[in-house]
């Protein structure tokens, strides 16, 4: 689970969310420089189920600190000017995986590698925006996923491609464009797994090897008082999945 949360980080940017419809009313303004809407809790139901929590705690530099999941197990952030390290513990406090991201000279995480497979490692590239537009999986040196990404102008991802020996695998994406997204990577304080988007997800289509076509729309979400995402549903290969936020 914990190896799930760190690694959709990357790839799958499922912290994407769309935001309400109405009669096109005027995006929330932006917060105010220097302002991050830090998330404070986020519960996930899948199909109806009993919900799963995840809490988040910061540090001054809004940066995750730690995390903490219903079953008792929990993830501690370790910084340094090289690196971040993700030191994770089961609900007995029993270590069970360390991710050891290194960064760029822009703060960025250049590469990742696990303990629990040190012949594995993932490397990174960015665009000049800090968005991240370019990765490789590697084990003992063998590359077995490449991953590319491209961007608007409106600072959102619009698609993304997976190359393995099977073939390729691409995903494009659609959003609210007059609607701020307000679950990125900062929001989780996670700045340095580069810069996500700017407006709220509204569907991917899913583009399989073999061509099969899915679609995934986001569901009508609701927003808090201060215009951040509170609540959004996401159809994701037939499950339904409800996120609920809550904010500092």
């Amino acid at each position: 689970m914990k190896s799930t949360l760190i690694i959709a980080a990357f790839f799958l940017f499922f912290s994407n969310v769309s935001c309400k419809k109405s009669d096109n009313p005027p995006p929330p303004p932006p917060p105010p420089p220097g302002k991050v809407s830090l998330i404070k809790e986020v519960s996930t139901s899948v199909n109806g189920a009993t919900a799963t929590i995840k809490s988040y705690e910061y540090n001054t530099d809004n940066k995750i600190k730690h995390i903490k999941y219903g079953d008792g197990s929990y993830c501690n952030f370790i910084y340094s000017d090289q690196s971040v390290i993700a030191d994770c513990y089961d609900k007995n406090a029993v270590a069970s995986v360390k991710f050891t991201y290194t960064l760029n000279a822009a703060g960025l995480v250049s590469n990742v590698v696990y303990n629990t497979a040190p012949n594995v490692m993932s490397t990174f590239d960015y665009n000049a925006a800090g968005q991240q537009v370019h990765g490789l999986s590697k084990d003992n040196g063998t590359v077995t996923a490449e991953f590319f990404y491209k961007y608007n102008s409106n600072g959102n991802k619009i698609t993304d491609s997976v190359i393995k020996p099977g073939g390729t695998a691409i995903n494009k994406y659609e959003y609210y464009t007059d609607k701020n997204s307000t679950t990125e990577q900062v929001n989780l304080g996670q700045p340095f797994f580069g810069t996500t988007n700017k407006s709220c997800l509204k569907k991917i289509i899913l583009i399989a090897v073999d061509g099969t076509v899915t679609q995934s729309p986001y569901g009508v979400p609701e927003l808090n008082v201060a215009g951040n995402i509170s609540k959004i549903s996401i159809v994701y290969y037939g499950n339904t999945s409800v996120y609920s936020y809550t904010y500092y």
